[in-house]
């Protein structure tokens, strides 16, 4: 490895974010989780269809996001698109319009830091796209996304294009716009008899945008949503409609049939507060939910939110504590990266880790603490000395569970 590829690798990680060189150069800490991921990414190989999305599961700290980070970058490394992003108080899964065109409008390909799949879409023509059977209007709920990606690849003008692209990852657009663009290329026949468009018929874009990465010569589209607890903070009618979103994408039901594969991540408080808990003051979701899915859709959407509850524990992930031969063998690998990048030399690198790992609080999320144990480096090159270190040193809070209504304001 040259020293200025060390040097990015061990910033990065002071940054707290992880680069793909610094998964692609440290072990796994935890491999046998990543490799049921890695089976799940095979199928669309082997089977050419969806798999099961996957619920990663874990306490305050223990690593959901640098996990998800880990995943993010084997997934590309495997020729897959992927797409990231963190809910919040302003994005969730209920709106699943502006759901998609955040996901769409974020999505990362292999082998280049430029996001977005137009410039690989501008490379194909219209007679690859009518010979595409998954591009038959008959797999997708509504035309709209199909006539706007004939228009795209039809025309040659390149702000038509830009605009095209940006309609197709949900930017804003009018029907007399794209009327327009299809009445300048004789196109404008597409649009005849074709229903009126609803937010409700959103599945038609996020089908077509998967298949465009198929199209594009990726293998499928990776889903990555971080922070799934915040949906709990939603009212109960908002709540059901993210938890039947999320049942889609997941593929759970069996009614997705487009090339996605999704991963949520969320804090164990969901489960325990939300779903499970038995809180007397309110009823859990894995009741309720089920009872207002039938009252407001039917039970056909009963049944999908049984079916939700059910897979999120039977298909979830959970991340344990790290043990400590799993950690010795990361950071005898991180000092090594480190003497490379600074271009020093330690005889006794186990003594310095178990002098280290003693110095740094139990109770850090992972990142601060490989934060904290390169901090602890700094010092020991500059004063010879290994000081105990805590968590407000490094800039981060330290998590711990507490009980009750309170916690879920202090969700990660």
């Amino acid at each position: 490895m040259e020293q200025i590829k060390a040097l990015a690798i061990i910033e990065s990680l002071r940054s707290g974010i992880p680069t793909i060189n610094s998964t692609r150069n440290l072990p796994d800490l935890r491999p046998d989780l990543l490799k049921q991921i890695e089976n799940d990414l095979k199928q669309f190989e082997v089977h050419d269809t969806a798999p099961s999305g996957r619920m990663i599961w874990g306490t305050y700290g223990q690593g959901k996001s640098h996990f998800l980070n880990i995943v993010e970058h084997k997934a590309l490394d495997l020729g897959f698109a992927v797409s990231r992003i963190t809910l919040n108080r302003s994005l969730s899964s209920k709106d699943f319009y502006e759901f998609f065109g955040e996901l769409a409008s974020n999505i990362k390909i292999p082998k280049t830091n430029i996001s977005g799949i137009e410039w690989q879409l501008t490379q194909k023509n219209i007679h690859e796209f009518k010979s595409n059977h998954f591009f038959n209007l008959e797999r997708y709920e509504h035309p709209l996304p199909l006539i706007i990606l004939e228009l795209f690849l039809s025309i040659n003008n390149t702000e038509f294009r830009n605009e095209l692209y940006d309609i197709l990852t949900c930017g804003q657009f009018t029907l007399k716009k794209l009327k327009d663009i299809a009445k300048s290329i004789n196109k404008d026949f597409l649009f005849r008899d074709i229903p009126k468009f609803k937010k409700e018929n959103i599945s038609s874009f996020f089908g077509v945008f998967a298949q465009c990465v198929r199209f594009c010569g990726f293998k499928g589209w990776v889903l990555l949503i971080d922070e799934v607890e915040l949906l709990g903070r939603l009212s109960k009618k908002a709540r059901l409609k993210a938890y039947m979103n999320l049942n889609w994408l997941l593929n759970w039901s069996d009614d997705m049939e487009y090339p996605i594969y999704t991963i949520c991540a969320s804090a164990t408080s969901l489960q325990d507060y939300y779903w499970f808990g038995g809180n007397r003051k309110r009823k859990d979701d894995s009741i309720l939910m089920p009872e207002l899915a039938e009252m407001e859709y039917g039970i056909e959407a009963r049944d999908k939110i049984n079916v939700f509850f059910q897979n999120a524990l039977e298909n979830g992930l959970n991340l344990m504590p790290v043990n400590i031969n799993e950690m010795r063998d990361y950071f005898n690998k991180l000092i090594d990266i480190y003497l490379l990048a600074y271009n020093l030399d330690i005889k006794d690198k186990m003594g310095i880790f178990y002098e280290i790992d003693d110095a740094i609080p139990r109770n850090m999320p992972i990142r601060t603490y490989i934060k904290g144990f390169i901090e602890l480096l700094d010092g020991l090159q500059v004063t010879g000395k290994i000081q105990k270190i805590n968590a407000q040193e490094v800039g981060e809070q330290v998590y711990e569970e507490e009980e009750g209504e309170e916690k879920q304001e202090q969700w990660e």
